[in-house]
């Protein structure tokens, strides 16, 4: 979500071994901590969206330059 908002199956492709189980409790919990939103794209099929909410924006930050120094 760094890079742009997220479908709940790009994250399963960039996760293979994620369960889907295990991908829907980990986005309820940062749509809960306010790091993520969930956005409704569309009605039939329901497609979501998921992109960071401006405290997401800030943590993008953080790590960001954490990796930085880590190099």
């Amino acid at each position: 979500m760094m890079l742009g908002k997220k479908r709940f199956t790009e994250f399963l492709q960039a996760n293979p071994e994620m369960s889907t189980k295990m991908l829907s409790q980990r986005l309820r919990d940062l749509e809960k901590d306010a790091i993520i939103k969930k956005r409704i794209v569309g009605k039939n099929p329901v497609r979501i969206q998921y992109g960071l909410t401006a405290r997401g924006e800030d943590l993008n930050r953080v790590l960001f330059e954490m990796s930085m120094f880590s190099l």
